[in-house]
């Protein structure tokens, strides 16, 4: 019994210490901003990226100036009429503390 209570007790302790920038591979840092065509990340260079995917299916709470991890495929096959950048098929995000 107190071999299970110190399994569970490490098993949550290092559950813990993953954190939620691990999950998006390659993931680099931006900044998401609504823009006149919703919402858009700002990528460390400066430049906003125009989502080519519906950002909703992400979980979390969407605001002005929240830290998020992207990772994301440039898709210059893709023109859109309303792009405040390159076209991007954002493939992961999370959020981050930054």
């Amino acid at each position: 019994m107190k071999k299970l209570l110190i399994f569970i007790l490490c098993s949550q302790l290092l559950g813990l210490s993953c954190k939620k920038e691990n999950q998006c591979p390659d993931g680099v840092p931006a900044t998401l901003h609504y823009t006149n065509c919703g919402w858009a990340p700002q990528v460390e260079s400066g430049e906003f990226l125009t989502p080519f995917n519906n950002l909703s299916s992400f979980d979390f709470e969407f605001a002005e100036g929240k830290p998020v991890i992207i990772s994301y495929l440039l898709r210059p096959d893709i023109i859109m009429i309303c792009g405040v950048g390159p076209v991007a098929e954002i493939t992961c995000m999370v959020e981050t503390s930054k």
